[in-house]
């Protein structure tokens, strides 16, 4: 019993519609620039000798469209996502988003190889479409006269993407002690691929090369990224660790595009969802308040000692 009322807590305790209205906002609005920079439509010029579909395709029977279609689609999908960024028609839109960007990034994916990182956006994607993520912060809720009242369905979304993150983090840290062991982190791996992705790299960066020529710094990077993704999923658990845990993958996988240049921007996206804009917010707007009561309590303090002196 106690575990089935922590598991309902987690998930389903209730919670302010503003938070989720918050990461809806930027997430898509995130998603709108960073794929209109990616020409995905032209997957369909791809010579069909080279098509290698991932399960879903195979299963389903899913054909790849030809540029013809996939360019007008493409189109459609960016207006969805801007649209479920506004929250204009936010049903709608994010079932669209979702509907239309699993078929374009998967597409991306059935040509040999599978980027991971975009399949923990489409399923974001979903989640937010299933949800009721436009009950605040979108357009749609202007002139409305009640707002919605705090409610588990503001909270699961918000909870699964976290799973999701944990999930997604401690199954490549699994992976690195499986297949390599300690020696991921403890040989030279991971100075020689900061050596190398500084001599196919454009610009020479001599602060990673200067990096790599210690014995000790490599390491300590290559073993604070198991580390942080092993233990990702204790941010949970605790709040603590959530502090610890959540900027230390941040500023690993930023490091990582850094140093050896593998991008999993997509997953930095998905860290929106750590933040508790509410309880941010009311900080940000209470602060000046808070300052000034600080400001005078201290010049009160100081006119009593100086009265006592």
């Amino acid at each position: 019993m106690a575990l089935t009322r922590r598991f309902h807590e987690f998930f389903f305790a209730p919670q302010s519609p503003f938070d989720l209205g918050i990461c809806r906002a930027i997430f898509f609005g995130i998603c709108f620039f960073h794929y209109s920079n990616q020409s995905i439509y032209l997957w369909g010029d791809i010579a069909p000798s080279l098509w290698q579909p991932i399960w879903t395709f195979k299963v389903f029977g899913i054909p790849a469209l030809g540029a013809e279609i996939l360019r007008p689609l493409f189109y459609v999908w960016l207006i969805a996502l801007a649209m479920a960024s506004l929250g204009v028609l936010t049903k709608l839109a994010t079932i669209t988003s979702a509907a239309i960007g699993f078929y374009m990034i998967s597409l991306s994916q059935c040509w040999g190889k599978v980027d991971h990182d975009d399949a923990a956006v489409l399923l974001t994607m979903l989640l937010l479409a299933l949800s009721r993520c436009g009950d605040a912060v979108s357009l749609d809720t202007l002139g409305r006269k009640n707002n919605p009242q705090p409610s588990g369905e503001y909270r699961w979304p918000i909870r699964f993407v976290w799973v999701t993150l944990s999930l997604v983090f401690f199954a490549a840290g699994m992976a690195k002690l499986r297949i390599s062991g300690f020696e991921w982190a403890w040989s030279e791996n991971m100075r020689v691929l900061m050596v190398r992705r500084q001599y196919i790299s454009p610009h020479l960066d001599e602060s990673v090369l200067w990096i790599a020529q210690t014995w000790w710094l490599p390491r300590l990077m290559a073993a604070s990224v198991m580390f942080f993704e092993a233990g990702y999923p204790l941010a949970l658990f605790s709040r603590r660790l959530r502090l610890v845990f959540v900027p230390g993958l941040i500023m690993s996988v930023i490091g990582f595009k850094y140093m050896i240049s593998p991008d999993f921007r997509q997953l930095l996206y998905l860290s929106l969802f750590w933040v508790p804009w509410g309880q941010l917010i009311e900080r940000v707007r209470k602060w000046p308040a808070t300052a000034n009561l600080t400001t005078s309590r201290s010049s009160a303090q100081l006119v009593r000692a100086s009265k006592t002196s």
